[in-house]
């Protein structure tokens, strides 16, 4: 039983002296260009034996705030400080953009469509008679519950003259249509 506990304390401290030491790839690079795409699990890859250490080169570094911002173009150089290995951070090109204001004339102004260019897309309007539509049949609503329905939607409906009518359609009244002739 001593055996045991002892083999385990032993483990134990021999895991422990070994997480204080970064332990670097055989081959790897001294500098590093971001590219799109790179995460810092690829990266630490490239320049750790163990990634899960990647903290550890980032927190000797007050450069960097925040190891999870990088972005393409950011060149990645590892240097040595007292002896410890981190990784010096130099900003790639980045473009900012703002907000500008732009001026257009008026006299330029897009004229209205004239109506006879677009009649052919106008899906069979329908003009009726003031106060057809106080008698017509209405949606009360849908089986769902939603406003918006479709084709294989079950909508419910009030007013029906005919119930064995299989073919409705479904309107929406609107403002007068006036000709801007």
């Amino acid at each position: 039983m001593l055996r045991k506990i002892l083999f385990c304390v032993l483990v134990a401290m021999a895991f422990q002296a070994g997480a204080d030491t970064v332990a670097l790839q055989p081959d790897h690079p001294q500098q590093y260009v971001v590219k799109k795409g790179d995460t810092l699990w690829d990266i630490s890859g490239r320049f750790l034996r163990y990634p899960w250490q990647w903290p550890d080169i980032w927190e000797v570094n007050p450069q960097i705030e925040n190891p999870h911002l990088i972005y393409p173009g950011d060149q990645l150089s590892l240097t040595y400080r007292d002896g410890k290995p981190i990784l010096s951070l130099a900003r790639g090109r980045r473009v900012t953009l703002s907000p500008s204001v732009r001026a257009f004339s008026r006299d330029g102004a897009i004229a209205p469509i004239p109506l006879d260019a677009i009649q052919q897309f106008l899906t069979r309007p329908r003009v009726v008679a003031e106060g057809a539509m106080e008698n017509a049949a209405y949606v009360v609503g849908s089986q769902d519950g939603h406003l918006v329905t479709g084709m294989g939607n079950r909508i419910y409906v009030r007013g029906l003259d005919n119930p064995q009518t299989n073919k409705y359609s479904v309107f929406r009244q609107g403002e007068v249509y006036r000709d801007p002739r």
